[in-house]
């Protein structure tokens, strides 16, 4: 299927940014071994299958997506191939970098594969970077396009804290849509929430999911979806139908503990493995599962009942 090319008009644009809610999946990128090529059949049998787990959209290239190990080239070959199997899920466009320059240059091409939103990290290397310049960065993005760009909050990697000063100067822009925060303070979601109902907060933390969906927020965007989507899905329906949300929200939680406990990319490729998608490498940096980890991952995660 291909793509979906050129721009919604202010309508649709509209209409489609009311649809980003809910259940988001943090894809990975499958590599070949060693972590060479890029395997697409993979990103489409597992758009499939998050399909029928429910989960109401992807955000690709990002954390997950191993995307500082990717080339532009690659990058946008996986939001090609994403953008031209989605179907009806919205996408959310990692397009993360450093360099502004290469940020504004992924997110004008994710705007012309019809993504719905991008993500956009802030610049990471120069941990010393002072507010002005982050804004300034973001400012540059956002003039560059109509794309809706998402702010991606996650200190632990970037080293950057995106503050309530950061935002405030953005604001005035029609097209900043929202925040994904993984800063793992449930108590700063809240404040986002709080302090800025015109935009949409996507919490980022699988352990924190039960806090993210009882405060309001928009929804969540998950490693753990891409694995057990349905888990995910379930956590969102109970709440919004006054079910038991907090269960479900301790097995997510449950799930993401025995994920951090291995290198966590690894783990959840392997976890995919298990549930019946083709074997993925992760591409060093980092570090595929030795044979005795993948052994009790799945132990762990039989003892869950969930594979």
């Amino acid at each position: 299927m291909e793509p979906r090319r050129g721009r919604f008009s202010l309508t649709a644009k509209a209409d489609r940014m009311a649809e980003i809610a809910g259940i988001a999946a943090a894809t990975v990128t499958p590599f070949g071994p060693g972590g060479g090529e890029i395997d697409p059949n993979f990103i489409v049998a597992q758009l499939h299958m998050l399909k029928r787990g429910g989960v109401h959209g992807v955000v690709p290239v990002g954390t997950n997506g191993e995307f500082s190990s990717l080339t532009m080239e690659e990058k946008k070959q996986v939001l090609a191939t994403v953008a031209g199997d989605r179907g009806n899920l919205f996408m959310i466009a990692g397009a993360g970098s450093s360099s502004l320059p290469e940020t504004i240059e992924l997110v004008s091409y994710a705007a012309g594969i019809g993504a719905d939103a991008a993500l956009v990290v802030p610049p990471f290397y120069f941990k010393d970077a002072v507010a002005p310049g982050i804004i300034e960065f973001y400012r540059r993005v956002l003039e560059s396009t109509d794309l809706p760009i998402f702010i991606y909050n996650i200190p632990m990697y970037s080293g950057i804290v995106i503050s309530d000063e950061i935002i405030d100067s953005l604001t005035v822009h029609g097209n900043l849509a929202g925040i994904k925060d993984t800063g793992g303070e449930p108590e700063r979601t809240r404040q986002l929430v709080e302090r800025y109902p015109e935009l949409k907060i996507f919490g980022g933390s699988d352990s924190l999911v039960g806090d993210t969906v009882s405060i309001g927020a928009a929804g969540v965007i998950s490693g753990v979806a891409n694995v057990f989507p349905g888990l995910l899905r379930r956590v969102w329906d109970e709440r919004a139908s006054g079910g038991d949300w907090e269960g479900a929200a301790g097995e997510v939680a449950a799930v993401r503990k025995i994920f951090k406990s291995y290198p966590w990319v690894a783990a959840t490729k392997y976890a995919l493995k298990l549930r019946g998608l083709p074997e993925t490498c992760v591409r060093p940096p980092l570090i595929d599962l030795m044979p005795a980890q993948k052994h009790d991952l799945e132990k762990q995660l039989s003892g869950l009942g969930l594979i």
